[in-house]
């Protein structure tokens, strides 16, 4: 590990001729953070990587599909083709997947530092729980409960379908 402003370090300092570095954000006589040479856990940031990507193509075809479908003049009461036909919710799946992959990039780097690497999986944990407990699954399925009452073709449909990921 190597210290900012250390011959070789990340963003080397330059002083000016009264001390102080050229960038401006250290005052004189401050001892910089330790940055690390590389990062500490590379699979963790590849595995979030691959993750974040995955979550964020589901979440994107999702979206786009169920704009094609509204736009269909002989479309059925829900969508069930593409991603739709393996999950209920595949936008929302993409969504949370994406945001943990993005955890583990983040925790990835900071493994030398536990607090905030767990700091780190905060916004996914809060995500998942508004999406899963609050406002989208949770308000999705009032409302279908509603508009699908009776309705054996949704009934079969949502017996067949995982609720978030699709997968076969």
């Amino acid at each position: 590990m190597r210290l900012v402003g250390e011959p070789g370090g990340i963003w080397a300092a330059q002083r000016d001729e009264r001390g102080h570095n050229s960038r401006g954000d250290l005052p004189p006589g401050t001892a910089a953070p330790p940055v690390p040479d590389s990062l500490s856990h590379p699979a963790t940031c590849h595995a979030g990587g691959t993750l974040w990507l995955a979550g964020f193509v589901t979440e994107v075809v999702a979206d786009a599909q169920k704009s094609a479908w509204r736009r269909r003049k002989d479309r059925g009461a829900f969508i069930d083709s593409g991603l739709w036909s393996l999950a209920a919710y595949p936008n929302y799946g993409g969504e949370i997947a994406l945001w943990w992959g993005a955890a583990l990039v983040a925790a990835g780097g900071l493994a030398a530092t536990p607090g905030r690497a767990a700091a780190a999986f905060l916004g996914p944990t809060f995500v998942t729980f508004l999406l899963t407990r609050v406002s989208g699954v949770p308000l999705q399925e009032r409302q279908a409960a509603v508009r699908f009452k009776g309705d054996a073709a949704y009934k079969a449909y949502r017996k067949r379908t995982r609720l978030l990921f699709p997968l076969p």
